[in-house]
């Protein structure tokens, strides 16, 4: 499923290294493997979950903000 999804994101959903995109995943576990999976193939990605303080939350968006 990851590579179906990867490819539809490379095809459809980016145009370029300032492009955001955003996925929704069915829970923790899977939403901390892809941003995992996406990182391993050079992307900046990390997963934003109820685990997270807000503060922690914070530094995610701001750092995303500043790419």
């Amino acid at each position: 499923m990851l590579v179906v999804c990867y490819y539809a994101w490379k095809k459809k959903g980016f145009d370029g290294k300032k492009r955001a995109t955003v996925g929704f995943c069915a829970g923790v576990r899977h939403a901390e493997f892809m941003a995992d999976a996406f990182s391993r193939r050079g992307f900046v990605s990390a997963s934003v979950t109820g685990k997270n303080s807000p503060d922690e939350r914070q530094k995610v968006y701001e750092r995303f903000s500043n790419l």
